[in-house]
């Protein structure tokens, strides 16, 4: 779907017709709002998790509609034409409506995907929210700057340089936004990882899927023999209760090797004596057959560390 909405993005770039031009808004649009699909907003499947991901869609078509808007004013700006003021008193006007969306909706992702907001700098996730938090506020001082002191300054030249300046440093700090964006949707957030295994020894891979989650931890996670320890939940975190586990480890090059778990708690199963021969990157693969006889399979990349001689023993 994606791929088709990106192909009539830019097919309709080709023509200049007013009709095409509404085309191509409605299909980029549609475009950049189903990020969120992909994203931790569509990790739930309940009415919170569809309020996240409406709240997930507001912020991202206000982020475009701000950020993508910004070149444009620059270009405009830079041309001596009658549209300067007007055009400006417009963007600032649809401005502040993006930006109230921003706040609003990124208010309430917050509040779902953190514990509390003391804690966020104790985490990656949570700093690096911090770090884009830290630039919104500077994109919206400079954003406020324009609209209440050099807006009504215009058509002057120092006016138009100055907004025109503004715009692009917004732009720019924009672009970082984007990129501290692209990490944290590789991180889990806070509660997320506050829901987890506890302890940081051995290899360890959250396997997130939208039927099941699970958790596995190879102890020492080094080559040699490994204690697999295999935590499984449904999506609202409660344990996933299940007949039957088995795991597989598969790497380019090795031999796969496959057991049967057994169950040490509620949830909870447990691989003994599983021999890994050597370090690097392998796919893990859980094989659940549900209480209700249904199948799952959950795969994910986990590594094994080299080890030291201490930690091997």
């Amino acid at each position: 779907l994606r791929f088709l909405l990106l192909l009539a993005s830019v097919l309709t770039t080709l023509s200049e017709r007013n009709a095409v031009a509404w085309l191509r808004l409605l299909a980029t649009s549609v475009l950049l709002a189903t990020i969120a699909w992909v994203g931790h907003s569509n990790a739930r499947t309940d009415i919170v998790g569809w309020l996240q991901v409406g709240a997930d869609m507001a912020h991202l078509l206000a982020a475009g509609l701000w950020l993508g808007s910004l070149p444009a004013l620059a270009m405009l700006l830079a041309h001596d034409t009658a549209d300067i003021s007007a055009a400006t008193r417009r963007f600032s006007s649809f401005g502040v409506i993006a930006v109230a969306t921003l706040l609003l909706s990124g208010l309430f992702n917050t509040y779902l995907l953190t514990e509390s907001v003391w804690l966020l700098p104790k985490s990656d996730y949570g700093r690096l929210l911090l770090l884009k938090i830290t630039l919104f506020v500077a994109m919206i001082a400079l954003a406020a700057t324009n609209r209440f002191y050099w807006t009504p300054k215009l058509p002057a030249d120092r006016a138009i340089a100055t907004i025109r300046r503004h715009s692009l440093i917004e732009a720019g700090l924009g672009l970082v936004v984007l990129f501290i964006v692209g990490l944290l949707g590789t991180l889990p957030p806070p509660l997320h990882g506050h829901l987890h295994s506890g302890s940081g020894d051995g290899a360890f891979v959250h396997i997130h899927d939208i039927d099941a989650m699970a958790e596995v931890r190879l102890l020492p996670g080094t080559p040699g023999q490994n204690t697999a320890q295999i935590l499984l939940m449904q999506e609202d975190f409660q344990p996933l209760i299940a007949k039957s586990v088995q795991l597989r480890l598969s790497q380019p090059g090795q031999s796969p090797v496959t057991a049967e778990a057994h169950v040490s708690g509620e949830g909870k199963w447990q691989v003994q004596n599983l021999a890994l021969p050597t370090s690097g990157i392998w796919t893990v693969v859980v094989g659940v057959t549900t209480a209700a006889d249904a199948a799952l399979s959950l795969d994910g990349p986990i590594v094994l560390d080299p080890g030291s001689p201490a930690k091997s023993e």
